[in-house]
């Protein structure tokens, strides 16, 4: 991860998201957000005594009259000017406060908004939950720059977004990149599928041979049966038949099922299931990419790394490519640190977490937006500074 950063309470989010909006609309109407600063201190001294929930409804329900007001307001200011800095706060302070008010709401709902201050941050597991960034980066196995970065919100696919990762990385660079080695969050027949496509990417993708607990039994795997008529037929080794079936819990294949009697008489039953089911026979998941994987059961000859190579990061990727950029030329994100370096942490008067310990701003390469976008707008500033440069 990139970012951790402080995840206010409940009642924090509402109270911080109602100041945001406030200050946000004071050039509009300051008669207006000086009464509404007063309620607010008001309904924070009554209600100190009160439990936390009782506290947050109080609290929720003045930002919901806030929030009426100032969509008043936005309706009579009218269109605005598209270099109207001031007038595109207000609308991101009162579109967020609308999220705000929608999440507690349906407090059920994924994707929440985690913090006022940086609404694009979300909520994430790599091992631990944390509440920030991903770190997707790319990085060439001959150099060892890093030749494309990306920064995608922590509930995103980082599996998935190793195609973004390429075709950015080719459209900057103008090279194509013909190799690719993931580490095991590759292991996923359609990730597998898209980068290995000859109509897409093209690639040639190396992940860590994996082997299924199923692939260890000495009963008939899915492999064994195969399927006919396009796929609407399955046939067992025993040359059983049936076409009943069902798309898979996930839908990543079609569940078939044999009949009891078919199963039960069968001379090769002992090597298909350790016991019968008193309902029916045998169930078995053709998956929609049964050839990905058997390709990942396969350890290459190289293993999952180009060979003369070492490692990659848990969030990170090797690539071959053809023309290569020499090192030292100037390379859009080709910071000459490999993978497991400290990465540069940039701030925008806000504190990030990085690899624990709370950066100090003073210690922060920070860049002042002119409208304040959320980490991955600054992000992508810096990619356009370098590009640039």
């Amino acid at each position: 991860m990139i970012a951790n950063i402080a995840i206010p309470s409940g009642i924090q989010l509402v109270g911080q998201t109602r100041t945001r909006l406030l200050k946000s609309a004071k050039a509009y109407d300051p008669e207006q957000v000086a009464q509404e600063e007063e309620q607010a201190q008001q309904v924070r001294r009554w209600s100190d005594d009160l439990k936390d929930p009782e506290r947050l409804l109080a609290r929720v329900e003045h930002l919901r009259r806030i929030v009426a007001w100032a969509d008043e307001l936005q309706e009579r200011l009218g269109i605005p000017q598209p270099d109207d800095c001031p007038r595109q706060r207000f609308d991101e302070a009162l579109a967020l406060a609308h999220r705000i008010l929608d999440q507690n709401d349906y407090p059920d709902q994924k994707d929440k908004v985690r913090s006022v201050y940086d609404p694009d941050a979300r909520r994430g597991k790599h091992g631990d939950y944390f509440d920030g960034y991903q770190l997707d980066i790319s990085l060439d196995a001959d150099s060892e720059l890093i030749t494309q970065l990306e920064t995608p919100p922590a509930n995103q696919d980082e599996a998935a977004n190793a195609e973004n990762l390429i075709e950015s990385e080719e459209q900057v660079h103008g090279n194509d990149v013909v190799a690719i080695s993931l580490d095991a969050i590759g292991i996923r027949g359609e990730i597998l599928r898209t980068l290995k496509n000859p109509r897409g990417l093209g690639l040639e993708v190396y992940v860590p041979p994996r082997e299924w607990s199923s692939y260890q039994r000495s009963y008939f795997t899915p492999e064994d049966f195969h399927l006919e008529e396009e796929g609407q037929l399955l046939i067992c080794p025993a040359e059983q038949e049936t076409r009943t079936r069902r798309r898979s819990n996930n839908n990543t294949g079609w569940q078939f099922e044999f009949k009891r009697s078919q199963c039960k008489t069968c001379p090769l039953l002992a090597g298909c299931m350790a016991t019968m089911h008193s309902n029916h026979g045998r169930k078995v998941i053709k998956n929609d990419y049964e050839s990905e994987y058997r390709t990942a059961r396969e350890p290459s000859q190289d293993g999952y790394l180009f060979p003369g190579t070492t490692g990659t990061s848990k969030s990170g990727a090797q690539v071959r490519r053809d023309n290569v950029v020499p090192r030292g030329a100037p390379n859009a994100l080709s910071w000459p640190l490999a993978s497991s370096d400290p990465v540069p942490v940039v701030g925008f008067g806000d504190q990030y977490q990085a690899h624990g310990e709370i950066a100090d701003e003073s210690c922060l390469w920070s860049i002042e937006p002119p409208c304040g976008p959320g980490l991955t707008g600054k992000i992508n500033m810096l990619k356009k500074i370098q590009t640039d440069w």
